[in-house]
């Protein structure tokens, strides 16, 4: 009698622990529109595709969104966490469709993917381990990455501006541009094709490697880095 009495209680507490701890995964919609840039952070995954319309949708564990906010503030759509002892249960990924994307900030090892073709000025901002890939057809683009940040970019754009420090590492072979300036430090690395001319200042051990009709304009290197030409 005993046994079975102790065998029911370990059922139960073990029932008990499986509820809390396995809340499950579940998808929720927002209704935001009239936005041009986004901002993510610890860790999500973010695909951005393009649409005429605007959708956003969320996967994460359950317990997850008690603590993951969405807000809208003028024209930017911001993922953040409230929480300063925040510990994810799985990952939380974010998908959006929208006309037109312009402004992406990705922060905290996030990990972005996006598609989209514009006539307007793009930009980007990642940090701390972010990581981006996709396609990209826009006017000038201005890309900023610290901290260990890599950018995988195809595509194209007019005036290209990059700023790179702490490790950061650009693929942006198959990302054609007609001039760009580049400022990399720390070891930080960019491939790039320019068929336009080509100015850089480098220090740290950053190596700037290029393709294309290129003329560089202006190059200023210090602490080991230098600058090759692809063939």
């Amino acid at each position: 009698m005993f046994l079975k009495i102790k065998l029911l209680l370990i059922l139960m507490l073990l029932s008990i622990f499986n509820m809390y701890t396995f809340a499950g995964e579940t998808t929720r919609k927002y209704d935001y529109k009239d936005f041009h840039a986004v901002e993510v952070g610890y860790g999500m995954h973010l695909v951005i595709s393009q649409s005429n319309s605007y959708a956003i949708e969320v996967k994460a564990d359950e317990r997850d969104f008690e603590h993951l906010k969405v807000e809208k503030r003028n024209n930017s759509l911001r993922f953040y966490i409230d929480s300063d002892h925040f510990r994810k249960r799985g990952n939380i990924e974010i998908t959006i469709k929208m006309p037109e994307l312009t402004d992406l900030t990705l922060s905290g090892g996030s990990e972005g993917k996006i598609g989209m073709n514009i006539s307007k000025d793009f930009e980007a901002g990642l940090s701390g381990g972010a990581m981006l890939q996709g396609s990209l057809k826009c006017a000038n683009a201005k890309f900023s990455l610290s901290g260990g940040a890599r950018m995988t970019l195809s595509g194209s754009g007019k005036d290209l501006d990059l700023n790179g420090s702490g490790g950061s590492i650009f693929k942006l072979k198959q990302f054609s541009a007609l001039n760009a300036d580049v400022t990399l430090s720390g070891g930080s690395d960019a491939k790039l094709k320019v068929n336009g001319k080509l100015r850089t200042s480098q220090s740290g051990g950053s190596h700037v490697s290029y393709s294309g009709n290129t003329v560089v304009e202006s190059s200023q290197m210090s602490g080991g880095s230098k600058i090759s030409k692809e063939d």
